[in-house]
């Protein structure tokens, strides 16, 4: 009887062993997939360089914390997840240098995270722009959006292949919007860009120095005006240098990012257009397609 209670507790303990080790390779070999993501292409946005900034959410299938691998033309200057509270927070990474590129290694706790980086394809002729912008897809996405930005002060701006809904934003920015679903690992796609640019100061500069121009041309003539005037170019001046210094930092990825503005504001994208709307809305305002109920979140933010 000793014996045979003996058998039976061994073959307990292997199958709860051998369940455990099962969930645990299932845990691990759960692919990465991603749900949504959105890649941001600046051209001369706060330097002479492009920034591109890609967004992502993981599907509601990928265990967390997921060990995520990119590749990269350049070194990011920002990694960062996005908390319970819709913040972004900086992420430690490693970046390694291979081939032309840069592969970069880095954990996720949460299913939304950021990548931010900036590089120089740029072919300068006179006041003639021209780049090509590839995105090559690390991991399968469900859906993908791409924006592209029109500089500020630029002219003859010109996407190949062509935007089916360019449109402009509160801030008065251009962009030339993509929306690409089904994207599969590997899969490549290139943007052919070129535009006229007589400035060479970048979009936040020249935001900076047209406002200014317009509160000084405002004010009366006189010593004392001229001298207020020269007081708010000063200040002006030293916030372009405070913004451009800082906007390359990583605290930037909690305040001046625009997923941060999106996430405080609950905002989604367009399953259309890719234009951003606020969570909860039934149609675009920018294309105006329906737009699909969201499944509610599960705990822990699962959906």
């Amino acid at each position: 009887m000793k014996r045979l209670v003996v058998g039976v507790l061994t073959v307990i303990v292997a199958l709860a062993g051998m369940l455990w080790a099962g969930n645990t390779v299932a845990r691990a070999e759960d692919p990465i997939k991603v749900e949504q993501g959105l890649v941001l292409v600046w051209p001369e946005y706060d330097s002479p360089d492009v920034l591109v900034i890609y967004e992502a959410q993981l599907a509601s299938s990928v265990s967390l914390p997921a060990d995520l691998v990119f590749k990269l033309p350049e070194e990011p200057s920002v990694v960062a997840y996005v908390d319970k509270d819709g913040q972004l927070i900086s992420q430690d990474f490693k970046s390694d240098k291979v081939g032309d590129g840069y592969e970069v290694k880095f954990q996720a706790p949460t299913a939304g995270f950021q990548i931010e980086y900036y590089y120089d394809p740029m072919t300068r002729t006179d006041v003639q722009r021209q780049f090509s912008y590839v995105f090559k897809a690390d991991y399968p996405t469900a859906q993908l959006y791409v924006s592209i930005q029109e500089p500020v002060g630029s002219s003859d701006f010109a996407v190949d292949p062509k935007s089916a809904s360019p449109g402009k934003d509160k801030d008065g920015f251009t962009y030339h919007r993509y929306n690409l679903p089904n994207v599969q690992p590997g899969q490549s796609f290139v943007w052919r860009v070129g535009y006229t640019k007589e400035d060479p100061h970048p979009s936040v500069q020249l935001m900076q120095i047209k406002g200014s121009n317009s509160k000084s041309d405002k004010l009366p003539l006189g010593w004392p005006y001229i001298i207020t005037a020269a007081a708010i170019a000063v200040l002006a001046v030293g916030a372009v240098i405070y913004r451009v210094g800082w906007a390359r930092s990583p605290a930037r990825a909690r305040a001046r990012s625009t997923a941060a503005r999106r996430a405080a504001a609950g905002a989604k994208f367009c399953t259309e257009c890719g234009a951003n709307i606020t969570a909860g809305a039934k149609f675009c305002h920018e294309c105006g397609a329906q737009q699909p109920a969201r499944p509610s979140k599960g705990p822990g933010g699962s959906e």
